[in-house]
Order: structure tokens, then sequence, then C-alpha cells
């Protein structure tokens, strides 16, 4: 009677060890939707997504989901959480505070980033690399392949130059991922991308916008046009004259056009 009694509080005391170290070693949560959820994992913010089963579509970054002036977020505490939202308070390496509101709903993912001052701020957010990226527009459209993830880290600066930059996209798609990005607010915007990286980064005033998106690509693309329309860019016919459009053609220069 005395061993059975031995055993069970053994078994107890284990049960409590256990759960209490996986919650040292990863506290998250969890925002889902449809056949997606996010993981955010509150030390670092390290976010990935992974399908209903279980399997990593989008890998995390190893250091931290967010860096603020280049300071990565290093714990976050929870202010609120429902199935579809949340609202973070992140604390980052130099001491600095910001707060993070996700929002996942109808395949879109709303990641705002509210720094607590209103100097100009480099807001950073990172996940780790996949393996085929499209897009870009004129940034992705000068590299010398297609698919604009390789070996090294590259970054696309996104500025309209007026001449061989004239469209200027954040908009990034990994098929293989069933995942794509895009960024809207003010200010200098850049994309990181590598094998091992996949950086949306925008250095401007105020709270920062980051949408990402879930889904096959003709989801992601219908995510992607609702998102423009919500930020005031409707879909319009094109001015030629601007774009000098006719001399560009896929019979000259192919998918480069």
């Amino acid at each position: 009677m005395h061993s059975i009694h031995c055993k069970s509080l053994f078994l107890i005391l284990a049960t409590i060890f256990l759960a209490s170290y996986s919650f040292i070693q990863e506290p998250a949560l969890y925002l889902s939707d449809g056949n997606y959820r996010l993981k955010v994992e509150l030390i670092g913010m390290k976010m990935e997504i992974q399908d209903r089963l279980g399997t990593v579509k989008v890998p995390k970054d190893q250091e931290s989901g967010l860096f603020l002036n280049g300071h990565p977020v290093i714990s976050s505490e929870v202010l609120k959480s429902s199935s579809k939202s949340a609202k973070l308070k992140v604390s980052l390496s130099n001491g600095a505070y910001a707060q993070v509101d996700l929002v996942f709903k109808e395949g879109r993912i709303t990641l705002n980033v509210s720094p607590q001052n209103d100097n100009i701020n480099t807001t950073s957010i990172r996940f780790g690399g996949m393996p085929v990226a499209y897009g870009l527009g004129d940034a992705g459209g000068w590299n010398k392949t297609f698919n604009l993830v390789a070996e090294n880290e590259k970054r696309f600066r996104l500025i309209n130059d007026g001449a061989r930059n004239r469209w200027v996209s954040s908009f990034c798609i990994f098929p293989k991922n069933d995942f794509a990005g895009v960024f809207f607010s003010q200010g200098k915007k850049s994309v990181t991308l590598s094998t091992n990286s996949y950086h949306q980064e925008i250095e401007g005033k105020g709270a920062s916008s980051f949408y990402l998106f879930v889904g096959k690509v003709p989801e992601l693309y219908k995510h992607y046009k609702n998102a423009r329309e919500d930020n005031g860019y409707s879909e319009v016919k094109p001015k030629f004259t601007l774009f000098e459009l006719g001399w560009e053609s896929w019979d000259a220069l192919g998918w480069n056009t």
C-alpha cells in the first residue's frame, strides 16, 4: 500500500513538473481561423502559422517575431485575448515597450504595432525562410530569377525612383506555404528574403500595420484585393501613358516584362 501511494505521489509530482517546465519553455497563445492557426510564443513573440493538423506552414524567426529600432522583443504580456484576437504589451531588449494588436479573421492576420513614443521608428516583423517567393512589383521584377528567394539574404528596398522602379509593391506571395504578406503604412519600406528569413520593415512615425494572408493561391489574391480596398487602393484602369504600355510586351521580354 505504501508503495502504491509513493508511485501515485511520484506521478502527480512528475505531471506538475512537466506542465511547469512546458510553460516556462514555451508559453504561447493561439489564434485560429478556418484551417489555419497562428501560434505566438510569448518569449520573443516568435510567430508561426500551422495548418489544422499542426503542420508548420510558415516557420518562426529563431530570435524574435518583432524588432523595433533593431531591438528584438524578449517577452510579451497578454492584456486581452480570444480565439480571433489578442492585445499584447511587449518588452524589447533595450527596455522599451510597445503594444501589439493581432486579429485573425477571414484568412487575414492583421498585426498593428504601436511604439511607446511618437518618434520615427523602424518596425520589422519577421518569420523564418520559405523556399519560393514571388512579387514586390518592380523591386522584384529586376531580380535575375523569377523566384526571389536565394541562399544569400537580399533586402529589396521599395522606392519609386520614377524610372525602372515605378510600380512599388510590398506584396510577396509564398505559394508553397499557402502564405502571402503586404503592408501599406507610410514610411520607408523594405522586404528582406533568404532561405532563412522573411522580414517586412518600415521606418515611419506612429503605429505600423502589417497584413498576412493564408490559403491557396486564389484565396491569397482575394485577401490581398480586400486588404488593398480596405486601405483605399481600389482597382482602377491603368494610365497607359504613365506606364508606357505597348512596347513592353510578353513577346519582347517574357515574364520579366
